[in-house]
């Protein structure tokens, strides 16, 4: 486990900008989750925040930064699978960001976002 943060793009003034535009579009949730990895067991994990892009994933393990996973979750009783990539990471988990939303998991996704908030 990583014990310091990551991200993909240094702090500028477009990322700072960037960064509170996602900060305001995020809704808070608990939902409980699997990672999925190539050639490695699946990783329980809790999903704690939800945005359009991307999500918070609460775990034990952190894969490192770039890596890519499968999200696994239930989403309004609906099974889902998203490609996802590592964008960063600390100590209390990381940050995924969507490689591959299919229009019906983004809808099921904006659902559980706006039974959540």
């Amino acid at each position: 486990m990583t014990s310091h943060r990551y991200s993909i793009s240094p702090e500028s003034g477009e990322h700072a900008i960037a960064s509170e535009r996602r900060r305001l579009t995020r809704v808070h949730v608990e939902l409980p989750a699997a990672i999925e990895r190539e050639n490695a067991a699946a990783i329980p994990a809790r999903i704690t925040d939800v945005g359009v892009g991307g999500v918070f994933v609460e775990s034990d393990v952190v894969p490192s930064y770039g890596s890519q996973l499968t999200l696994v979750l239930y989403v309004s009783g609906q099974l889902v699978r998203i490609p996802s990539v590592v964008a960063w990471g600390d100590e209390r988990g990381f940050g995924v960001r969507f490689e591959a939303l299919q229009p019906a998991v983004s809808q099921a996704l904006l659902r559980a976002v706006d039974e959540a908030s």
